[in-house]
């Protein structure tokens, strides 16, 4: 180990890190570079792998100015999966980067369903038919881009393409990265032949796979020169994100398991052998040692969910990155386990696990008068941690029960969510001392095997340490297992109401916009009234006392019921009075009637019998924002 470090580079979805590790899995320093994602049209995200290697380069330049190039033993490379890089012989890119949120090959991914039965496919693959995997984003450039489908020469993932411009060796890739473009058969390590014949994707345009511990390739003289590191220096093929990820939060052994939150989240343990859920709601890839895999349930929105609440529901106009989160953690923590009832379905942009489908919406509920800002706060972290101990139940079931874990990502940082993990998985939780760094540790792993600074990955592990350990409070562990046969029921008891609701969505085309908050809330009330036309008024008046709870707006709503030539009089003598006595307007002693009437609002109400409600936007709750309301009787005299 005459040579310092390992640098690794991680390709994320928002830009690229680079890190310098020592043999104790130390970074040294750090740079991160970022590039654009590009959403040309509705439901497609891609980047330009020029821009990509460009940042690369700065990010390696960068790092290079806290450690010497001669110390450096070594390169390795990881990044984002499921996406699809066209290359030429050379390794040039034909077509920008599709990402691994691009939707465009929906159509793709039904024609594969309808060609190949579901169950076959899950069986050999270990993965389901998806639109973000790979294999029908082959099909799409074959459909709509036949000439650069026919000039390609492999289909390549990011941190492939960034190996093959480094060492001159394009169109490799490493069983991990390969086991989610969803055509490589788990069984066997090698392409699902069958797969690719029947989804009509020449088989010679995959890559060849290589361990991620392979340090064959050496890095060429014109990168050499691009970045100051030495030419001939050993480049490990390295592995994609989730599987370094696992590694670097010891994950290396069957039975060990870890929770990565960030904006997505996941539950992941290992295995001896694939996991063929009967019910197809995990998903399996290739261990960076090939001997193992991980398997994994995984929620769409992890900390994007509690950051939507942060910014919407509990300190609206507050960004979640500017919020105070010991404070928000403190307020949550008054309220018990169960938060007394109130409950926070964090799907916000679909789910995959256990449901995979996009027609499921998030949802806040079970709350009361009684209740406060302590028991929402509550609920959306329980919301969280609940969704993924669903997938840790389903791991169980499948036999790998989720007896300890690891914590990771930026949502290691949060204790409330480090206890909850242990009170609701009944497990003992170990909170990694980098969370952020897990992935990039994990590729210095397969590159510090490749190069033989470690034995096995097994003596990499030992490097690995833990900030803090939490165990199991036997009165939460009892609550939340009540409450979490309550949470499991929430969307199959709502799946028709979700289903319906996307697909009244889609049939009127308002997937396609974005349109601001007034017109949504007419969205709801057309769906509404088509689904239940005896109570139209009933969901009118409720949409309208939600808008106005959250909104002083300066022209009535179109959905709004008009108001009456007697309801108006009614509102004029209400503030003519209020400017006289001061009822419920004390804190306006120095307006007049007409500037009451613009800084409050009275909305006239008649279910379930005639009544005002009066907005106080002065007043507001200091947690959520809303306005403060007090109903006066009808009629106003």
């Amino acid at each position: 180990m005459d040579q310092a470090y390992i640098l690794t580079l991680d390709a994320g979805t928002t830009g690229v890190k680079c890190a310098a590790f020592s043999p104790k899995g130390e970074a040294a320093c750090s740079a991160v570079e970022a590039y654009p994602t590009y959403y040309p049209f509705s439901g497609w995200a891609q980047q330009k792998p020029q821009e990509q290697l460009d940042a690369v380069l700065r990010a390696i330049r960068q790092t290079l100015t806290h450690v010497q190039a001669a110390d450096v033993a070594a390169l390795v490379f990881t990044g984002t999966m499921n996406g699809c890089i066209p290359i030429d012989r050379d390794g040039n890119a034909l077509h920008e980067n599709i990402i691994h949120s691009d939707l465009r090959a929906e159509p793709q991914t039904e024609q594969l369903r309808k060609a190949i039965p579901l169950r076959d496919y899950y069986a050999v693959t270990g993965n389901r038919i998806d639109v973000h995997s790979g294999l029908p984003k082959y099909i799409w450039l074959r459909q709509h881009r036949p000439e650069v489908y026919g000039r390609a020469w492999k289909f390549v993932n990011i941190k492939d393409y960034l190996y093959g411009r480094f060492t001159g060796l394009p169109g490799r890739t490493d069983r991990s990265d390969a086991s989610l473009c969803n055509c490589l058969n788990m069984h066997t390590g090698d392409w699902a032949w069958d797969i690719l014949r029947e989804a009509g994707v020449d088989a010679g345009k995959m890559p060849e796979l290589h361990a991620s511990t392979d340090v064959t390739g050496m890095l060429s003289a014109e990168f050499a020169a691009l970045t100051g590191l030495p030419q001939g220096l050993p480049v490990a093929i390295g592995a994609g994100d989730g599987a370094c990820a696992a590694h670097g939060a010891r994950q290396h052994v069957v039975g060990d398991a870890y929770m990565n939150i960030g904006s997505s989240a996941w539950v992941s343990s290992m295995s001896k052998k694939p996991v063929i859920d009967r019910e197809m709601r995990l998903f399996n890839y290739f261990d960076l040692d090939e001997t193992c895999y991980n398997v994994c349930g995984t929620v769409q929105c992890g900390s994007a969910a509690s950051n939507w609440a942060i910014e919407n529901l509990i300190y609206p106009g507050t960004r979640a990155a500017d919020c105070d989160f010991a404070k928000l953690e403190a307020l949550a923590r008054t309220a018990p386990a169960g938060a007394q009832g109130v409950m926070y379905l964090p799907t916000l942009m679909g789910e995959r696990t256990p449901w995979w489908t996009a027609k499921v919406s998030g949802t806040l509920m079970g709350f009361t008068l009684y209740h406060g800002p302590q028991h929402i706060a509550r609920a959306v972290y329980e919301g969280v941690m609940q969704s993924l101990h669903m997938c840790g139940d389903i791991l169980g079931e499948n036999g790998l029960p989720v007896r300890r874990m690891t914590l990771i990502g930026g949502g290691a940082k949060s204790r409330l969510w480090g206890q909850m993990a242990a009170d609701m998985f009944d497990a003992q939780v170990r909170v990694h001392a980098t969370p952020h760094e897990a992935t990039s540790l994990g590729a210095a792993f397969a590159a510090g095997v490749g190069i033989g600074w470690y034995q096995d990955f097994a003596q990499a592990a030992r490097q690995i340490h833990f900030s803090r350990e939490y165990t199991p409070d036997p009165a939460a562990v009892a609550a939340y297992q009540k409450h979490l046969a309550v949470y499991k029921a929430l969307y199959p008891n709502m799946k028709g109401a979700y289903e319906a609701l996307a697909d009244y969505y889609q049939e009127q085309g308002y997937f396609t916009n974005s349109p601001a908050r007034a017109y949504r809330y007419q969205i709801l009330l057309e769906f509404a009234a088509m689904k239940d036309p005896a109570n139209r008024e009933i969901y009118r008046e409720l949409l309208t006392y939600d808008m106005y709870l959250r909104e002083n707006l300066k022209s009535r709503p179109a959905f709004a019921a008009e108001i009456t030539e007697e309801e108006k009089q009614n509102i004029r003598r209400f503030y003519q009075t209020e400017e006289q006595e001061r009822h419920y307007l004390s804190a306006y002693d120095q307006y007049d009637w007409k500037q009451l009437s613009r800084m409050t609002h009275l909305e006239p109400f008649r279910y379930p019998e005639p009544h005002y409600v009066l907005f106080d936007y002065q007043e507001r709750n200091p947690l959520n924002y809303e306005a403060k309301v007090q109903v006066i009787g009808y009629p106003i005299l």
